[in-house]
Order: C-alpha cells, then sequence, then structure tokens
C-alpha cells in the first residue's frame, strides 16, 4: 500500500504581529525556487497581478497629467485665440466661419457655452 503524503502547505507569511509569524494555511500549487506557494502567493502570478495594476495606474496618472497640463495651457491658448480673432476681424486672413468657430471656441471655455 502506498503512503499518503500530505500536501504541501504555502510557505508565504500573511502577517507578522506580536512577536509571531502568521504563514498561510492554503495547500501548495507551485514550487519556485524550492519553496511551495498556493495560487495567491504564487510570486511569478503576484509580479503579474502587479504589473498589471501598475499598467492601469499609469494609465489614470498619464490622463491627470495631460488634464493638467491643459489647464495649464488653457489660458495661454484662449488670449492667443482672443488675439486671432481680433487680427481676423481687423484684416481679411480668416472667412466668417473660422472666426465664428473661434468665437464659440472663446464662448466656450469662458464658461457661457455650457
Amino acid at each position: 500500500m502506498t503512503e499518503k503524503r500530505p500536501k504541501p502547505k504555502c510557505c508565504a507569511i500573511t502577517r507578522v504581529s506580536d512577536f509571531r509569524r502568521h504563514e498561510c494555511s492554503n495547500n501548495a500549487k507551485v514550487e519556485r525556487n524550492g519553496k511551495w506557494y498556493c495560487g495567491a502567493h504564487d510570486p511569478v502570478v503576484r509580479a503579474e497581478r502587479q504589473a498589471k495594476r501598475d499598467a492601469v495606474d499609469d494609465a489614470r496618472h498619464e490622463r491627470k497629467r495631460a488634464r493638467w497640463r491643459m489647464n495649464v495651457a488653457a489660458p495661454g491658448l484662449l488670449a492667443a485665440l482672443e488675439d486671432a480673432v481680433g487680427t481676423a476681424e481687423l484684416g481679411s486672413c480668416a472667412d466668417g466661419t473660422q472666426v465664428t468657430r473661434w468665437r464659440a471656441a472663446i464662448a466656450k471655455a469662458e464658461g457661457a457655452d455650457r
């Protein structure tokens, strides 16, 4: 009759408190570098999950940075657009539809067209 070997347990330490270590009580699924890990504490899986979280965070931070850059640049862009409208009204360098679109953009930037 074959002996039944106990399933290896995960070797990850889940928390340390009051000078006591608490090891994970899950059955191990995979062996990495001579140590057994469950599905939740497998170093490769944890690294993949962390990389995915980092990518989401990086995308969110990039969107925030883009909004911030636009907010910083908006006053200068608005002033340049107002100058362009004033110049176009004095001369004939732009047709009426361009000037109308520029005025609408200025009104929207100033909050008149919400």
